[in-house]
């Protein structure tokens, strides 16, 4: 660790505190009560390459989750739609970068849902919520 450290940041709880910067000596300002406590959520991750998604199905229980696609091909504009089979569209991700990535909270109902992206048909994944 180079001497020019001040503070090693690696300690700080995010998200229970900021710090506050001013003309005035640092000051810590806490925002959550300290009987709080983190939410950890699980996550699913989508690799998206020219030919396929990899996985091409994920079963999960329901609750509140990080949906992460990487882009992994070389198209340059991707559009994820995540909708429930036979339905409506009930979400949309937005990759414009070859490499991009893109994650969202989601919570679903129990049911199959459908991860697509229409201009590439050979590109789907099957998330079944139980």
């Amino acid at each position: 660790m180079s001497s020019n450290v001040l503070w090693n940041t690696s300690t700080i709880p995010v998200r229970r505190r900021i710090f506050c910067l001013s003309l005035l000596p640092v000051a810590w300002c806490s925002l959550a009560p300290a009987a709080s406590r983190r939410t950890q959520l699980q996550s699913e991750l989508i690799s998206v390459t020219e030919k396929y998604m990899y996985p091409n199905h994920i079963s999960r229980i329901g609750g509140n989750f990080v949906l992460i696609i990487k882009n992994h091909s070389s198209l340059k504009r991707l559009v994820i739609h995540v909708r429930h089979r036979g339905g409506q569209d009930l979400n949309l991700a937005a990759l414009d970068d070859a490499g991009g990535n893109y994650g969202m909270v989601v919570n679903l109902s129990p049911g199959v849902y459908e991860i697509v992206e229409p201009g590439h048909p050979e590109l789907f994944c099957t998330l079944t919520i139980q």
